[in-house]
């Protein structure tokens, strides 16, 4: 008869996710990840496969987390001005520190060229993006964004300005980064809106 799962995969991989952002994806090994689940490195390998196999559903994880955030999120009812600021600014746990940024950086170098990872991440993304710019055409809606405005082209803007800010705070940011980003899309959004 086969053993019940004490700890489900999805929990697994959450905690995987905070231990890759601690260590980044180089050096977190699988003893790392077992270590915070409580779970023996062969357990994990007999479960997930390898290394890079945990980091790929890692990954997946990643999206299936914003997925649910983004319902979370919508069932609040804020209106679009806070919700998109909110999802802009909002750091996922374990992701709130220059050294988590730097990690970060390590994981986005393999998405950018790891087969299996670059369309995982590029879902992430383009989820991201395309919440945004239903939350602009709600401000489109309501008459509070100029209905002149490009609202794809604002929805790249306030992408590209999330990272610049990211990178900003972690070299010469005061405050947390959550402080740092709510601030930079507050001055955004005043410059914008009537």
């Amino acid at each position: 008869m086969a053993q019940k799962k004490i700890i489900e995969d999805r929990d697994v991989l959450d905690k995987a996710l905070l231990v890759i952002s601690e260590q980044g994806p180089e050096r977190f090994t699988l003893a790392d990840v077992g270590k915070a689940v409580g779970l023996a490195p062969a357990t994990l390998m007999q479960r997930f496969g390898s290394k890079q196999q945990l980091l790929i559903l890692a990954a997946k994880q990643a999206n299936v987390k914003l997925g649910i955030d983004l319902e979370e999120l919508k069932k609040k009812k804020l209106p679009w001005e806070q919700e998109l600021i909110h999802l802009l600014s909002a750091m996922p746990e374990g992701f709130g520190s220059r050294q988590d940024i730097a990690n970060s950086l390590g994981v986005l170098k393999l998405d950018m060229v790891d087969p299996e990872l670059h369309p995982i991440a590029r879902q992430l993304f383009e989820s991201l993006r395309h919440r945004i710019q239903e939350l602009l055409q709600e401000g489109q809606s309501s008459g509070r964004l100029d209905k002149t405005f490009d609202v794809n082209a604002i929805t790249w803007e306030l992408d590209a300005l999330r990272h610049g800010l990211v990178i900003q705070w972690t070299l010469s940011g005061e405050g947390t980064l959550q402080e740092w980003l709510e601030k930079g899309f507050g001055n955004y959004f005043k410059r914008i809106n009537r």
